[in-house]
């Protein structure tokens, strides 16, 4: 037997006037029942629908919570994607399994609104879907403000984000550093950025946002496309900016930043020149592709035991861009990385490793690129493999004094080496 939420705003049960609560409390939490709301009804007190009962929304029905919660108990509404909740003050929606942003109305301005609602409403164990197209004036926030975040599910494959504000885009982490964000699937919508600036399209950030999966979309600047390529200083495509424990063992599958400043940073935030105070460590990215970055491809900051395999770097776009950066500072360090790709276009660096970045193993198939090893120590494993043009510059540079070094060269053939060209120099005492 189907019971229902009438027009007038009250509960026909049994003849008698009651509210959602007491309908539930009437009904129990074993019996299997659906209360249908065909139209508008607001909450006079908290409400809790146990599991055993769905709320169908039909025609209007929609449910107002002015300053009471509406409390699921992992089930979740059987509504088409409509507005059905209208949270106008303090009451919020939880505790729900599944749930569409569109459950609290898109309207294509800042839906970033309804977007965060839906993740806190759904949060761990639940799903917030997204499959349209929606505009966004400020940050998509996949966290939760008064709980850990875990095996939550942000799928949001197939759908589109397009943004105008300075800002981060999408950011996955609480950043007061007091809930957890763990354990959670994330898949990414397509991400276009219209705003002009120092943007970050997605940023990952708190204190212990460890073992994600990230499935990317695209991830583009289209500011940078729309505008004849007119360079848009420290914008970022993915930010990792751990804060106390920091990011731990997140898998980033198939990142594609496209037309970025710098199209990844691990550790350095380029928009306001800080450092993370703890490292991206241990992040594993899994056949990222950059292009059209400025000035790096992947910045490598401060991160320990990252794996970074199946890279494509191609058309950067000025000359001196560098693909992959290994930086270093006294107090943040960059050792235990692992890189495997290529590097595709003649005017960027492939692969420069700074001064005190140690004991990382690089696999590198450049395409007339130039590889600089600037240790004075060295401790670093470099494997090259390609066929590589030497345009008045050194293809492989070694750092004077330099020992400790293992070089391996593969199918080395070097092609118009004009000028000042070299295909390897090693400088003396190395």
């Amino acid at each position: 037997d189907n019971l229902a939420v009438i027009t007038s705003g009250s509960i026909n049960f049994t003849g008698e006037s009651q509210t959602l609560q007491d309908l539930c409390d009437a009904i129990g939490s074993s019996t299997l029942k659906t209360i249908i709301v065909s139209s508008a009804y607001t909450l006079t007190e908290e409400t809790t629908i146990t599991k055993n009962i769905t709320l169908t929304f039909v025609n209007s029905g929609a449910i107002t919570l002015g300053a009471y919660n509406l409390i699921f108990s992992g089930n979740y509404p059987d509504s088409p994607a409509k507005k059905i909740f209208n949270e106008n003050s303090t009451g919020k929606v939880s505790g729900l399994s599944f749930a569409m942003p569109e459950h609290w109305g898109i309207d294509g301005t800042a839906d970033q609104t309804e977007i965060n609602l839906c993740i806190l409403a759904a949060a761990s164990n639940g799903t917030c879907r997204g499959r349209g197209a929606y505009n966004t004036t400020a940050t998509i926030a996949i966290m939760h403000d008064d709980a850990n975040l875990t095996n939550f599910t942000f799928d949001f494959k197939g759908a589109t984000v397009y943004s105008n504000f300075l800002g981060a885009i999408i950011t996955v982490g609480e950043s007061t550093n007091t809930y957890s964000t763990e354990f959670n699937r994330i898949w990414l919508p397509d991400i276009f950025n219209d705003a002009a600036g120092a943007v970050i399209g997605f940023k990952e950030i708190g204190i212990n946002t460890t073992q994600n999966d990230y499935y990317f979309g695209q991830l583009s600047n289209d500011y940078f496309f729309d505008n004849a390529s007119t360079r848009q200083a420290n914008s970022i495509g993915i930010l990792q900016f751990p804060g106390g424990i920091g990011n731990y063992r997140s898998r980033y599958w198939n990142a594609a930043p496209d037309g970025w400043d710098v199209g990844w940073s691990m550790g350095y935030d380029f928009t306001n020149s800080t450092w993370a105070t703890e490292g991206a460590n241990r992040t594993y990215a899994y056949n990222p592709r950059v292009r059209y970055h400025d000035t790096y491809g992947i910045y490598v900051g401060f991160c320990a035991g990252c794996r970074i395999l199946g890279y494509d770097f191609e058309n950067a776009h000025v000359a001196g861009a560098k693909d992959l950066y290994l930086a270093y500072d006294v107090t943040r360090p960059v050792s235990g990385i692992v890189a495997r790709g290529e590097s595709e276009t003649i005017a960027t660096v492939a692969v420069e490793i700074e001064d005190g970045s140690w004991y990382n193993v690089i696999e590198v198939n450049p395409h007339g690129k130039a590889i600089t090893d600037n240790n004075t120590v060295g401790k670093n494993a470099i494997r090259y493999n390609s066929d590589w043009y030497a345009y008045n510059f050194y293809t492989t540079y070694l750092h004077s004094n330099l020992t400790n070094q293992t070089l391996y060269v593969e199918d080395f053939t070097v092609f118009q080496a004009t000028g000042t060209g070299y295909g390897i120099r090693v400088n003396d005492n190395v």
